[in-house]
């Protein structure tokens, strides 16, 4: 999963540079803020555990001397239900998380937007009365279409890996459906 991950991440950033050689997008953006909600679903490989629920509220700011470069910082809540094992009951894992990071914005029109981004900061889970957390590092892609000059629809699908000795409970997929608001619109 990991690999197919890669390269569809490699395919989008590729097919988007080609473009933007071609001079089919314009790729100056002022600078802004924005602050985007992004309810999602997350998906871990190969544990037995359910499609997890999250919310993340990211802020993004976009300042005018960078060019398309942007700095984001993003704070997330999920909630992974487990899988019933028979007769053990099993808990639940909940995380708590902060980070930080870097991004490029590809505007695609008047209302189309493409970020891609990456980040790494801190998480801290709760499972079976223990606690405890470590580093997180992300990747991933948000697209945006502005339904007002102020408000966008964004999509994003977001790798997550995080640190800790049993990398298959700590790798996820996040598939996210979320508003973006541009404050300074």
């Amino acid at each position: 999963m990991t690999r197919k991950l890669f390269f569809l991440f490699l395919l989008m950033t590729l097919i988007i540079f080609t473009a933007a050689a071609e001079n089919q997008f314009d790729l100056t953006i002022q600078g802004g803020t924005e602050i985007t909600f992004t309810p999602s679903l997350t998906f871990a490989e190969g544990v037995p555990f359910q499609p997890a629920y999250r919310g993340d509220l990211e802020f993004v700011y976009k300042p005018d001397g960078l060019g398309i470069v942007a700095v984001h910082l993003n704070a997330g809540y999920s909630y992974v239900p487990t899988k019933d094992s028979g007769s053990i009951a099993i808990p639940d894992l909940q995380r708590v998380e902060a980070e930080g990071g870097l991004g490029v914005h590809f505007p695609m029109g008047d209302i189309l937007h493409l970020r891609i981004f990456g980040g790494a900061g801190y998480y801290h889970g709760f499972f079976n009365g223990a606690h405890g957390g470590d580093f997180l590092a992300s990747g991933g892609m948000m697209m945006t279409i502005d339904v007002m000059p102020a408000l966008g629809i964004s999509i994003s699908p977001r790798y997550r890996l995080y640190g800790h000795s049993n990398p298959g409970l700590l790798h996820t997929l996040d598939i996210s459906l979320g508003a973006t608001w541009h404050i300074d619109s």
